[in-house]
């Protein structure tokens, strides 16, 4: 299960919130970040995304780090890709978020990556993880 999954968002709503707190209109946000205010309406709207430039900016303005804006924007993409597979991700009974059984999660747990990248289909150190000095011991690395 995937915690803390409640709904799918698109950063102009995270966007739109923290201009709501500080009490911010689009002029506002766009001067702090040093852009014009059709980029912020585009963020705001969904037509734009956050890359690298956008999330600096953003991170200036709100006094964040990049990785936050990033971050968002990934998952974002991750919604955005799991419709466009037609993969179904809907809430269980307790309201957390459940893989389908097919899809990018299923195929990876199928085949876990050595973490060499050979592929021989170990799971030792985890999949993506790299090998510690340990597990070199015991592979004869």
């Amino acid at each position: 299960m995937v915690s803390g999954v409640r709904h799918r968002f698109h950063v102009g709503e995270v966007l739109r919130e923290e201009m709501r707190l500080r009490g911010w209109d689009e002029h506002r946000l766009a001067r702090s970040m040093g852009r014009g205010v059709e980029t912020v309406q585009g963020l705001l709207e969904g037509r734009l995304e956050v890359r690298e430039g956008l999330a600096h900016d953003l991170a200036k303005a709100f006094q964040t780090s990049a990785f936050v804006w990033l971050a968002l924007q990934d998952g974002e993409n991750a919604w955005r890709l799991l419709d466009a597979q037609g993969t179904s991700v809907a809430p269980d009974a307790s309201g957390d978020v459940a893989p389908a059984d097919s899809g990018p999660v299923a195929a990876i747990e199928g085949e876990p990556v050595a973490p060499d990248g050979g592929g021989d289909g170990s799971s030792e150190g985890g999949v993506g993880e790299r090998p510690t000095s340990r597990s070199k011991k015991r592979s004869g690395a």
